[in-house]
């Protein structure tokens, strides 16, 4: 419950936030809450390998497998893993 965990920074491909909630999406799949603000884990970040994509995601930028520009709207997917 309240343990940490080393997370390698190359097998994150996603943080996420809703409700005041951060969550670390991984590439295999597995998801964990995080207790830092996305505007906290950004300053730790290097930009090269990871973009705030909005007010909820902060995405690795080797996790986008896909751009898809409808209208005016862009879509990202990424290569996220279900376990």
């Amino acid at each position: 419950k309240d343990k940490l965990l080393p997370i390698d920074l190359k097998e994150v491909s996603c943080f996420y936030t809703a409700d005041k909630n951060t969550c670390i999406y991984l590439k295999d799949g597995n998801v964990y809450p995080y207790s830092k603000t996305l505007e906290q884990i950004m300053a730790s970040l290097n930009p090269a390998d990871f973009i705030r994509a909005n007010k909820q995601f902060i995405l690795a930028r080797n996790s986008v497998t896909d751009i898809t520009i409808w209208f005016d709207n862009l879509s990202l997917y990424l290569g996220v893993g279900t376990s």
